[in-house]
């Protein structure tokens, strides 16, 4: 669900100061792995064609309910890329007996990494919702209320090239294993978001995952500061809330 930003729950101007990890915040690392929950498959340039490796890998998968969720890049109109998409997703639904979710185009530009499908488990809602929106940059929240839904983030196959930060007071690098990485301490996820938004390239789009349950106001100031810099940039932001 898209809402809009920074309503009036938290920024801190003094949140660098109750956080050990530098702005609150680390760039992590990711693993593609396969899980009971979900997994992907990547196609080549304008096909949706499976290889034997991929049919073995999808008979493998050994998850339920499954979501069969196809994209493609931006290269080509959009409605081609709709009936490529189409076509990726069917040529999944051979090997596996799921729902098909045809997003089609999701990123403007030549991106390898927006050529997949995933098939996801539908009841995995933290899943389902990465998987629907693929971003430039992600920032996860993971203070000690993610609990529930931390191990699914853990899972999700982030799209090759995207920078993806983790929100965390204490007890988070530079360059960790996103897998390393488990919820504690409170919600400091406004200043990352701000620190995100500056550096964030002109035109990209952002995914933040969190609950936003702050203990510290935002004030009018911080929010109409952050507001004019994603509309000053051109960013696309999408909340997930948990």
């Amino acid at each position: 669900m898209y809402i809009p930003l920074l309503l009036s729950v938290a920024l801190a101007g003094s949140a660098v100061d109750r956080c050990e990890t530098r702005n609150c915040m680390c760039r992590v690392e990711t693993q593609v792995t396969q899980s009971q929950l979900v997994t992907q498959v990547l196609f080549e340039e304008d096909s949706s064609r499976l290889t034997s490796s991929q049919s073995h890998k999808l008979d493998q998968w050994t998850g339920r309910n499954p979501l069969v969720i196809a994209t493609t890049d931006g290269c080509g109109q959009a409605w081609y890329n709709q009936e490529l998409a189409a076509s990726r997703a069917a040529s999944v639904l051979q090997v596996i007996d799921g729902k098909p979710i045809v997003l089609g185009e999701r990123k403007p530009h030549h991106d390898p990494a927006s050529r997949r499908v995933l098939v996801v488990d539908r009841n995995a809602r933290m899943l389902k919702a990465l998987a629907a929106w693929p971003a430039d940059y992600y920032l996860l929240d993971a203070s000690g209320s993610m609990s529930d839904d931390w191990r699914q983030i853990q899972q999700f196959p982030f799209p090759t090239g995207s920078q993806v930060w983790v929100a965390k007071t204490h007890d988070c690098t530079q360059s960790q294993q996103l897998k390393t990485i488990y919820p504690a301490g409170p919600t400091e996820i406004w200043h990352p978001y701000w620190m995100l938004v500056k550096q964030a390239r002109p035109g990209s789009r952002i995914l933040i995952a969190s609950d936003f349950r702050s203990r510290v106001p935002l004030s009018a100031y911080a929010a109409q500061l952050i507001e004019s810099k994603v509309k000053e940039k051109r960013l696309v932001v999408k909340v997930v809330r948990y």
